[in-house]
């Protein structure tokens, strides 16, 4: 843990020296892109390959899709609370 905050430290750092560089930006910016996409398609790699995730799928998708739709029923029954509790008008005048 302590290796991510020091590595994540001398990122600020750096970024702090090289912050009227555009040119530097930009290619940091094209390289953070292209590493997600390649940490993507190895998280899909290594789970395509573990039998284990592969024979559950059918158990792991019906549980990923119950705790979707919940997570979204949830928001919008919270969020249509709030919008009547903070923006409701009232009738007086």
């Amino acid at each position: 843990m302590i290796e991510i905050i020091i590595i994540m430290c001398t990122g600020i750092l750096t970024g702090i020296f090289l912050r009227g560089r555009s040119s530097i930006l930009f290619a940091a910016e094209k390289l953070t892109g292209i590493s997600i996409y390649l940490l993507l398609f190895l998280l899909g790699l290594s789970v395509g390959t573990n039998d284990t995730i592969i024979n559950n799928f059918p158990v792991i998708g019906f549980n990923a899709l119950v705790l979707t739709f919940s997570a979204v029923a949830g928001s919008v029954i919270l969020s249509w609370i709030l919008y009547i509790l903070l923006f409701r008008k009232t009738g007086g005048a």
